[in-house]
C-alpha cells in the first residue's frame, strides 16, 4: 500500500471510530496485535477491545467529541498526525466527575500500519491542558 493508502486508512479511523463512536467499526481498522503507547494512560490499551474501551470510555466522559486533524505526514508504514481534540466534559472521566466544562486539546499520534489495519500507536497528547481546562489541576 501507498502512504497515501495509508493516510486515508488512518483519516478514516479519525472518523468512521474515534468522532461516530461506532464500536463496531473498531474492527475494520485495528489489527488483532495493535499496542498503543500512550504515557498519559494508567492503562494498558491492546488489540480492538482496548480500543473499543477506550474510545467509549472518551464517549461517555465527551458526548461531543470531536477530533480534527491538523495535518498529516507519511512515510513508509507510518502516518504522524497532528490532531485538535473538542468536547464538553458532560461524564466520568477515568474516576473524575463531571465538570461540565470544555476542552480543547492537542495530540501529535503516530500510527503504524500493515497492509490496511493499524498495528501500532504513540500517542503524546496535552493531558495538563485538558485537566486544567476541566479546573481538576492547575
Amino acid at each position: 500500500m501507498s502512504t497515501a493508502d495509508h493516510t486515508a486508512i488512518v483519516l478514516r479511523y479519525i472518523e468512521e471510530v474515534l468522532n461516530a463512536g461506532d464500536p463496531e467499526a473498531v474492527a475494520a481498522f485495528i489489527d488483532p496485535t495493535y499496542v498503543r503507547h500512550d504515557p498519559g494512560l494508567p492503562f494498558a490499551v491492546q488489540g480492538p477491545d482496548g480500543i473499543r474501551q477506550l474510545m467509549l470510555a472518551f464517549h461517555s466522559a465527551f458526548p461531543d467529541i470531536h477530533v480534527a486533524c491538523q495535518t498529516s505526514i507519511a512515510d513508509g508504514d507510518m502516518v504522524a498526525v497532528h490532531l485538535t481534540v473538542t468536547g464538553t466534559n458532560r461524564g466520568d472521566l477515568m474516576g473524575m466527575p463531571p465538570t461540565g466544562k470544555a476542552i480543547n486539546m492537542a495530540t501529535i499520534e503516530i500510527y503504524r500500519l500493515a497492509g490496511d489495519k493499524i498495528v501500532e500507536q504513540w500517542v503524546v497528547a496535552d493531558n495538563a491542558a485538558m485537566l486544567r481546562q476541566l479546573g481538576v489541576a492547575a
